[in-house]
């Protein structure tokens, strides 16, 4: 999935925290209930992704992301009950794959194909706020995390300076804002003269004015962000000026926030 970067024609891929599938066959005629929820910890990056819906065809699936480790996958089934819109446990006990983790920017596996292996999983999630706990264990090894609800702490610095890189072109300051999606596929020269050409084509930016600033968000993926609207004025050839609004969505990447993608409202 990708976003369109519409101060710069550049392409930014859509970060999710602990970015993988469960998996699942066809199925014909009316779509089934569905709902995979991610519940990350921003320190350590593992992740849980949890299908919470009773009804769904994979009930119970569940895929638990260990950086260097690799992805525990798995049906949990009736052992994931769901106590309330807020609350759902986890007590299971059983078989489950562990899989290499090949998603972008992620650290080696322990393992290089996927491995049989019995493991324990308790956990108390809350689906609606996108917080909770999880143990797995897996022979001598235990892995937690503990997804907390995640408030806009630091960003007004973030969003300051972003905005003042934008508007005196300063491309460097902007690359080391920029999500790790940008910065692994862009070296910060080519982000640069990307930014320059696009300056000069649309128009240099001479003024740049914050409207608001939305509060914390997250969604199923697990993705943390905060959107933030401003109004932005460019030089046109001949004199005079254009002014566009903007969506700036700020990403939540471990503890530091960096900008998403933008569009314009």
């Amino acid at each position: 999935m990708r976003r369109t970067f519409w101060l710069v024609p550049v392409m930014v891929a859509v970060v999710i925290i602990g970015a993988f599938a469960l998996g699942g066959g066809l199925v014909r005629g009316a779509a089934p209930v569905s709902r995979q929820v991610t519940f990350a910890d921003q320190i350590n990056g593992r992740a849980l992704r949890l299908q919470v819906e009773p009804s769904a065809p994979d009930a119970g699936g569940f895929a638990f992301r260990v950086p260097g480790r690799g992805i525990y996958v798995g049906t949990a089934g009736t052992s994931v009950r769901v106590l309330s819109q807020t609350n759902v446990a986890v007590r299971f006990q059983g078989p489950a794959t562990l899989r290499p983790d090949t998603g972008p920017g992620s650290p080696p596996s322990g393992v290089a194909q996927p491995t049989a292996v019995t493991i324990s999983l308790q956990a108390t999630v809350d689906p609606t706020n996108h917080t909770g706990t999880a143990t797995l264990v897996d022979g001598a090894d235990t892995f937690q995390l503990v997804a907390l609800a995640v408030g806009a702490g630091d960003i007004g610095p973030t969003v300051q300076a972003v905005e003042s890189a934008f508007l005196h072109a300063d491309w460097a300051t902007v690359y080391g804002y920029m999500n790790s999606d940008v910065t692994r596929t862009n070296t910060p020269a080519a982000f640069a003269a990307q930014m320059a050409q696009a300056d000069a084509a649309l128009g240099p930016i001479i003024a740049l004015r914050r409207i608001a600033t939305g509060g914390v968000q997250a969604d199923d993926q697990g993705v943390i962000f905060v959107a933030v609207t401003d109004d932005v004025d460019r030089g046109v050839t001949g004199g005079g000026t254009t002014t566009a609004r903007y969506a700036m969505y700020y990403l939540q990447e471990g503890t530091t926030w960096k900008l998403w993608y933008t569009g314009v409202r």
